[in-house]
């Protein structure tokens, strides 16, 4: 199936926005933190399967999700070169920031300027982590269509504890990284509680 942009526009304008034939680039949200997985675009071997499940998933139960996402995962294309590690480190801001600390505080801890924070985007998503006014609960993983919807929040996402899995090395090490530097808690300790 190859899809161009005119196509989901057509989709769109006959009425059929919410699942359309082709509803153009597919991110999987896996509920977690560092995810390797790649955007799937309409040229992909696989895009019609996962277009397939996309369509189904609001209809599925627990065990159905369970079970297609025990083999999806390992199906689903990981991403080459760098896994990105901001998202993590937007949650240590938005946490550290919690306990107190500031955001040149919170760099020094990390190992990282304050530019390199801001430049990267973690200091913005720690901003959109404040707000309260997120979305509901969504089970993950699961797949967004990105032209056509917003993935949800990674803290309002509920993963299924039995589909854990044996993360790639190159996760293994940016996990390691922020253990390393996130194991002493923030850099400035919140006040006692009373």
């Amino acid at each position: 199936m190859i899809c161009t942009s005119s196509s989901i526009e057509r989709a769109g304008q006959t009425g059929r926005i919410d699942k359309p034939e082709c509803p153009g680039a597919l991110e999987l949200v896996t509920g977690r933190l560092l995810s390797a997985y790649r955007t799937l675009t309409p040229d992909d071997d696989l895009y019609p399967d996962f277009v397939e499940a996309w369509r189904q998933q609001d209809d599925w139960d627990r065990n159905v999700h369970f079970a297609y996402w025990r083999l999806g995962l390992r199906t689903w294309p990981t991403a080459d070169g760098q896994v990105d590690r901001q998202e993590a480190r937007s949650l240590w801001v938005w946490s550290w920031r919690r306990a107190g600390a500031s955001d040149d505080e919170i760099a020094a801890q990390l190992g990282v300027s304050h530019e390199a924070l801001r430049r990267r985007g973690a200091l913005a998503r720690a901003d959109v982590h404040q707000k309260p006014e997120r979305g509901p609960w969504t089970r993950a993983p699961r797949i967004v269509a990105v032209e056509l919807e917003s993935p949800p929040h990674v803290l309002d996402t509920w993963r299924d504890p039995r589909l854990n899995y044996e993360p790639s090395e190159q996760v293994k090490r940016l996990q390691d990284e922020m253990t390393r530097v996130t194991f002493n808690g923030p850099p400035v300790r919140p006040p006692t509680w009373q």
